[in-house]
């Protein structure tokens, strides 16, 4: 009796019966683990920010044309943000030259917003706002196209031209409520109008400048990128 149960205690733990497991060891013909399942795929616009997989990739010809878009508001941006430069600097040749506004004792009729000095300065101070506006929805769109790629070059410079351009459009604003505003008197209201429209137009004709900047740095990422 003590011989049969001494080898019984010797029989392998493979040699069990079948559908039964072996509590002190892992079984070498069951079935193997399953496989660990692979990473999954990165779920961001673009997962890849090699150049071969992305021109292969479905959405880079939207991409390109996006690109484009982008960079033709800019460039109306840029030509707008030059004549309202060349407008600011002729009213202000205007204003020296002609001694705009007069004295209270020399001028024939009050200064009002249909004078030539305060029509140019209302005028380039509009045209520097439309110029801040288009430069800042294109320069946006590709800092959005850069970061789905992975390769947006900071915003640092886009956040600084646009509190520069938004001050600059604060002051605009404050130019036209003055103008239009009732009861003042003309001489200082036509003063306090030019320095904060011609003030406001340089500040957003200044973001719009540092918004060029950071699209020039954008442009050589993008070029990377695309060169291939």
């Amino acid at each position: 009796m003590t011989v049969a149960i001494v080898l019984l205690s010797t029989i392998p733990a493979w040699a069990q019966a079948p559908g039964t497991r072996d509590p002190y060891g892992s079984d070498p013909y069951g079935s193997p683990a399953p496989y660990a399942s692979s990473p999954a795929a990165a779920t961001g616009p673009m997962a890849s920010s090699d150049p071969t997989a992305l021109r292969s990739g479905a959405r880079w010809g939207s991409l390109m044309r996006q690109w484009r878009g982008a960079r033709v508001m800019a460039g109306f941006a840029n030509v707008i943000g030059l004549v309202s430069t060349g407008l600011s600097m002729s009213d202000t040749i205007y204003v020296l030259a002609a001694h705009y506004p007069p004295n209270l004792t020399t001028f024939t009729k009050p200064p009002s917003p249909s004078d030539s000095g305060q029509a140019l300065s209302y005028t380039s101070a509009s045209s520097s706002v439309f110029a801040f506006g288009l430069a800042a929805g294109g320069l946006a769109w590709r800092h959005h196209i850069l970061r789905q790629l992975g390769a947006d070059t900071g915003r640092t410079l886009y956040f600084s031209g646009t509190i520069v351009g938004l001050v600059g459009f604060l002051s605009i604003a404050t130019s036209y409520i003055v103008g239009f505003a009732p009861g003042l008197n003309p001489h200082d209201q036509s003063i306090a109008v030019l320095a904060t429209s011609l003030g406001g137009s340089a500040l957003c004709n200044t973001g719009t400048l540092m918004y060029a900047t950071d699209a020039t740095r954008m442009q050589r990422v993008w070029k990377r990128i695309t060169t291939f």
